[in-house]
């Protein structure tokens, strides 16, 4: 029997109920990620090619639509956006061109939320930069929520996720894993 799809839908109200600026910049990528009409099913595993690396997600992404592997590091995207980020043409296009990419990326919690059904994981690139170079990594919180929550600020994670673009200030991922590298 085939799992039901679900929307989820959520309101300003529940962004603004963070207590950080990057609990509000995850809430509006939640919002983001949630908001659009499309139905979200995060509970089919992703299909692996014969390199043993995933060639399709089932779940936010058709079913029949080839999700490609972004080859570069976390640091490596961010480098690239900074490249471009006073370029307005070419960083949309950089950002377009990610959209729909699957990536696996390490970086560290900076906190997790919970908006809407979802939890939402912050990520950063690195432990002690204070900075907003932070992706909001979105899981249903269903079957998340408590391994999630088990994460502390500073652990250091790596996630296999699908890129959706930077509808506002951070990226925004649909998590297909999460796991502890190390503790803080």
């Amino acid at each position: 029997m085939a799992k039901a799809k679900r929307s989820v839908t959520i309101t300003a109200a529940q962004i603004m109920g963070g207590c950080t600026i990057v609990g509000a910049i995850i809430g509006a990528a939640a919002l983001y990620l949630f908001s659009s009409p499309r139905a979200v099913d995060n509970s089919s595993p992703a299909v692996s090619d014969d390199s043993g690396r995933g060639s399709k997600a089932v779940g936010a992404t058709d079913a029949n639509q080839p999700v490609t592997l972004y080859d570069g590091s976390f640091e490596d995207y961010l480098g690239r956006l900074a490249a471009v980020q006073d370029r307005d043409f070419e960083r949309q296009e950089f950002q377009r061109s990610m959209v729909g990419k699957r990536v696996m990326w390490r970086g560290w919690v900076d906190g997790v939320s919970e908006y809407g059904g979802a939890t939402i994981v912050g990520l950063k690139a690195s432990r002690e930069r204070r900075s907003l170079d932070v992706v909001g990594v979105s899981f249903p919180s269903s079957e998340w929520r408590t391994k999630l929550y088990a994460l502390h600020k500073g652990d250091q994670v790596e996630i296999d996720a699908i890129y959706h673009g930077i509808p506002d200030l951070i990226p925004v991922l649909e998590g297909l894993s999460i796991s502890l590298i190390e503790a803080k």
